[in-house]
């Protein structure tokens, strides 16, 4: 049985900017459909109703924010993360985060939120 988590990649700053505020929302949908936590960056703001996990300010890399997450996830027993970002920084998100999973020795499967294809940002 897999034990899913959302790892939320923001797609610039502030909060407030289209692309970060329709990651957050995808989100927010995908962790209430999968009864998950959340794993984001500053800049995007999640409902507090949603156990969210915020990753250090410092790690400003994509490879940083998805060490974080492969953290959070062995933290929180997590075996399967969803990727939400925007579609520009969408390969780059996976990518680095199966880099992540393969330093940490952990196994972790990487899917993303489909649902982020309807948006251009």
């Amino acid at each position: 049985m897999t034990k899913p988590g959302i790892v939320a990649f923001a797609f610039g700053a502030p909060s407030v900017i289209l692309s970060n505020v329709i990651i957050a929302r995808i989100a927010v949908d995908k962790a209430r459909e999968l009864a998950a936590t959340i794993c984001t960056q500053y800049h995007i703001f999640i409902d507090r109703s949603i156990p969210t996990t915020y990753v250090d300010p410092k790690a400003y890399t994509t490879l940083r924010v998805a060490r974080e997450a492969v953290r959070f996830a062995r933290i929180h027993n997590i075996t399967e993360l969803w990727v939400v970002a925007a579609m520009p920084h969408l390969s780059r998100c996976v990518r680095d985060l199966r880099h992540a999973i393969s330093e940490s020795g952990e196994y972790i499967m990487v899917r993303y939120c489909p649902e982020i294809e309807q948006f251009p940002v």
